[in-house]
């Protein structure tokens, strides 16, 4: 899959590591969101993670009304990967400046899904809440904290960060505002104090729809046009073109990657590879020292491996007659030191009586032991 060239971009935000643009292709008018991932320099170990975000959300949302859908996820090279999702137009909640009680109750159920789900956000904040111009609103960035490396989080977390939002955009009566100052533990203590009567019974109309004073901390809104841009925001024009002009040359990383998109290698392929490369590496050895053999296989089989599934090739010499490639979670090659690792985790593959390997019979990307160990992938590509 190829992803068209971008225009109509605007820049919507950007923190340290993130720029949020709104872009559209040629071949479709409806609006996009890409969400940049940047870096001076962005490990491998970073960009999985933010491949596997997205891979996990991916399978996570089901289409839920109040979650964007991911249209693709890229990277440009070792500084930057991005991520493309369906968009509408609106505004972020840092610009809208006050939350109404049906876009207050759409942002509640949106994280309810996300936690039923077991997954976290990690990141709730204005910036990521969109609020479209028919009132919809959607919540971006859900799991990105990982790639970030900021610190641990989990559903508590989100509840506290929520409250905050809440706190800061939301008209509530002085009272509810007090009980939620003291702390909330739970999503449903939260919803409770804001959606409840003293009895305990939901109730509408607590959330009200004029100033009350001391319950919002007010912020401007200027609307943004083309005239009022920062000149920096001019850096986007240049980005967008060069993602352009890619795209145009067919260049390797226009291709937009999904675990999903690739054929997995099963298992019977995989073991005729290894069973060749056993030959290949066996044989000379036993040629040259005889009953020793063995010793100086255990030797040189992870150098062999490691090397090889590291290299420009992907692949053992095995794999190669099959063709099959080792990739990471990102579709990029492992790097040497992953190699070696998913080597000797095979040896934990052998000690579950072989049940470490027969996993890539069954599971759904065709994943060994030591497979999900490195995580890494077996893909087929031809």
């Amino acid at each position: 899959m190829i992803i068209a060239p971008l225009q109509q971009q605007k820049k919507l935000y950007e923190d340290t590591n993130l720029s949020v643009y709104e872009v559209s292709s040629e071949e479709s008018n409806k609006p996009q969101m890409m969400r940049l991932f940047r870096g001076v320099t962005l490990s491998e170990e970073k960009l999985d993670l933010w491949f596997s975000n997205y891979d996990d959300y991916q399978m996570t949302v089901t289409n839920y009304k109040n979650l964007p859908r991911v249209i693709s996820v890229n990277y440009e090279n070792d500084n930057q990967a991005y991520a493309l999702l369906e968009f509408e137009k609106g505004r972020s909640l840092a610009e809208k400046a006050a939350m109404s009680n049906d876009e207050l109750e759409q942002l509640l159920e949106a994280v309810d899904h996300l936690h039923r789900k077991n997954f976290v956000h990690g990141s709730i904040k204005a910036e990521n809440i969109w609020i479209t111009d028919q009132g919809k609103v959607l919540l971006f960035g859900a799991g990105e904290w990982k790639a970030f490396g900021l610190p641990f989080s989990n559903k508590e977390k989100d509840v506290e960060q929520l409250a905050d939002v809440v706190k800061k955009y939301a008209l509530i009566h002085k009272e509810r505002l007090l009980r939620l100052q003291k702390g909330v533990q739970s999503l449903n203590q939260l919803r409770d104090i804001i959606f409840s009567d003293e009895t305990g019974e939901r109730v509408k109309g607590t959330v009200i729809e004029k100033n009350l004073k001391g319950s919002l901390v007010e912020k401007p809104y200027e609307e943004s046009t083309e005239k009022n841009l920062k000149p920096n925001d001019q850096k986007l024009k240049q980005k967008i073109n060069q993602i352009n002009n890619q795209t145009k040359n067919h260049h390797v990383n226009e291709q937009a990657f999904s675990l999903d998109h690739n054929k997995f290698a099963g298992f019977w392929k995989r073991f005729l590879a290894y069973f060749i490369d056993s030959l290949i590496l066996y044989i000379p050895l036993y040629m040259v020292f005889g009953e020793y053999a063995f010793i100086f296989n255990l030797l040189f089989s992870w150098i062999y491996f490691a090397w090889m599934e590291s290299s420009k090739l992907q692949a053992t010499l095995g794999k190669k007659v099959f063709g099959l490639k080792v990739i990471n979670q990102s579709g990029r090659k492992i790097t040497f030191k992953r190699a070696v690792g998913r080597y000797f985790a095979k040896y934990i593959s052998a000690l579950t009586l072989g049940i470490g390997y027969l996993m890539a019979a069954f599971t759904k990307r065709k994943q060994g032991l030591h497979d999900k160990i490195a995580n890494t992938f077996i893909i087929s590509v031809r």
